[in-house]
């Protein structure tokens, strides 16, 4: 009994003296946090591979989509094989399985994709250069030699700054000598438009031309004109059109509807043999099929004959068929240079 009771008696002692005022279990919850943590940073010491292509993914993650998004397939072609030799890189360090040869091929070809990754997002930042958009000339600025468009206020003169700005309601015209004349069956026209709303009253009855490339003394806007732009006579709408070896001339045209008012917009209109593509803000917007083969004239490139109220500006002729991510590329540092520029003057 006396062995019974004492032992019963130590026993509540033993548990008492554990559990007072919470020492022991204090003792025990520090150790743990302590013993959690070590856990934790041996986890990420054992699995440092693992850790490492994580956070090596995420900037290359955002790079990808970023080429996408642009519709660069390019860069995010670029972007998924640096995906891949960093994958490959962290694979061969973690079996250790590789020779030091692999490991400085796998290094040189990072240093080479991370090169890559650079000159194309400097690339994107580019300026515009002036060489690269027509001069504009009226008949009397034609015998001085000198074009007709303007430098954007506040904007530099040099050539990497200069920004073509014409008015839409003055005639005037691109010398054919002045563009590229291996004429084809393709060719790229790009400008951006700055489109007053008093160009879709009601009580006008004719078309605004912006401008067209083809025979000007036919009546239609239709024949002999390739490409031809113009704004309809009462309704938001701009109507591109190709003249081709078979008709109907009217179902060879494209039509926006709903072009931006009173801000700019860019378009760039591809002929590309039996095709044409026409983009908005770098962003294909319609493509259809022509019902015959182009028929592309090597003449002047004539515009604001019944001119609209409005202006143009980084007015740009190539005699190939560009691929949409040059179209894109080029967008986005013509969209930077022109948000660059002080010129906010309201036009209309």
């Amino acid at each position: 009994m006396n062995s019974l009771f004492q032992s019963n008696g130590n026993n509540i002692g033993k548990n008492f003296t554990n559990n007072s005022f919470g020492n022991y279990q204090g003792n025990y919850y520090g150790y743990s946090v302590a013993n959690t943590l070590s856990d934790f940073y041996s986890s990420i010491f054992e699995h440092k591979y693992l850790w490492s292509s994580i956070l090596l993914m995420i900037p290359i993650i955002t790079f990808i989509a970023l080429g996408y998004s642009r519709k660069n397939y390019k860069l995010g072609g670029t972007g998924i094989a640096l995906l891949f030799t960093v994958l490959l890189f962290i694979g061969t360090l973690a079996f250790r399985a590789g020779k030091p040869q692999h490991y400085i091929l796998l290094v040189g070809l990072l240093v080479l994709e991370l090169g890559l990754i650079i000159y194309f997002l400097t690339t994107l930042r580019r300026k515009v250069s002036s060489s690269m958009y027509l001069d504009f000339y009226t008949p009397s600025t034609y015998g001085k030699n000198e074009p007709i468009p303007l430098s954007f206020y506040g904007l530099s003169n040099s050539s990497d700054d200069l920004l073509k700005l014409m008015k839409g309601t003055e005639y005037g015209f691109a010398l054919k000598e002045d563009m590229p004349i291996d004429l084809g069956a393709e060719g790229t026209y790009s400008f951006w438009l700055r489109v007053c709303p008093v160009n879709f009253n009601k009580e006008n009855k004719n078309w605004r031309t912006v401008f067209f490339r083809g025979n000007p003394s036919t009546g239609s806007i239709y024949q002999q004109k390739t490409p031809g732009v113009y704004l309809a006579p009462n309704t938001n709408k701009m109507i591109i059109t190709v003249a081709c070896e078979n008709g109907p001339d009217e179902g060879n045209a494209v039509t926006l509807d709903d072009i931006p008012l009173n801000t700019w917009f860019s378009t760039t209109i591809v002929i590309n043999g039996r095709s044409l593509d026409v983009y908005v803000n770098g962003l294909l917007e319609r493509s259809i099929s022509l019902t015959g083969m182009p028929l592309m004239t090597n003449s002047n490139l004539m515009k604001g004959r019944d001119g609209f109220d409005g202006l143009m500006a980084f007015f740009r002729y190539n005699s190939a068929a560009e691929e949409p991510n040059q179209i894109r590329n080029l967008y986005e540092r013509e969209k930077m240079t022109l948000e660059g520029s002080d010129y906010e003057a309201d036009v209309c």
